[in-house]
């Protein structure tokens, strides 16, 4: 899973995929699989490594300049959450905390500033377009989502 959060890729869920539906039936049968394997790796050694399930990426087509573009075809609901949950630890130390910084790290690509990675197709989008989606309900579902986290 670090791969994808490692800063050397940026994930785009294309438009066509469906609005983060997630609840907390799923969020608490992945925090049960993660607090398993936790609790396991005494016994297992410390390269063991935990099948999540398949993520299908494709290459985007962008401008070669900053981080490879890939396409989420098959595990956004997983990746999303596991963003989420990401930020709900991150959220619960003191900003000054190493871990909080290397957790930021993995949530955003500081290599690039304080601005936003751009393309030469972002300058020329329309407003709106590839901006999250899912209205109200997927934006609450994020709030609700993290809040669970925070509280496991």
């Amino acid at each position: 899973m670090i791969e994808f959060f490692d800063g050397t890729k940026q994930m785009l869920v294309p438009l066509f995929q469906r609005p983060y539906e997630w609840d907390v039936g799923s969020w608490q049968t992945l925090w049960d699989d993660i607090m398993e394997h936790y609790n396991r790796a005494e016994d297992d050694p410390p390269d063991a490594s935990h099948f999540t399930g398949a993520i299908v990426t494709a290459p985007a087509r962008s401008v070669p300049v900053g981080v490879s573009k890939y396409l989420v075809i098959d595990g956004q609901q997983r990746l999303t959450t596991l963003a989420i949950l990401l930020c709900a630890i991150r959220n619960r130390m003191p900003t000054e905390h190493r871990q909080y910084r290397q957790i930021s790290r993995l949530l955003l690509n500081e290599d690039y500033g304080d601005r936003p990675i751009q393309t030469a197709s972002d300058a020329t989008r329309p407003p709106g377009v590839g901006e999250p989606t899912g209205g109200p309900t997927a934006l609450a579902r994020f709030s609700v989502s993290c809040g669970h986290f925070g509280s496991s």
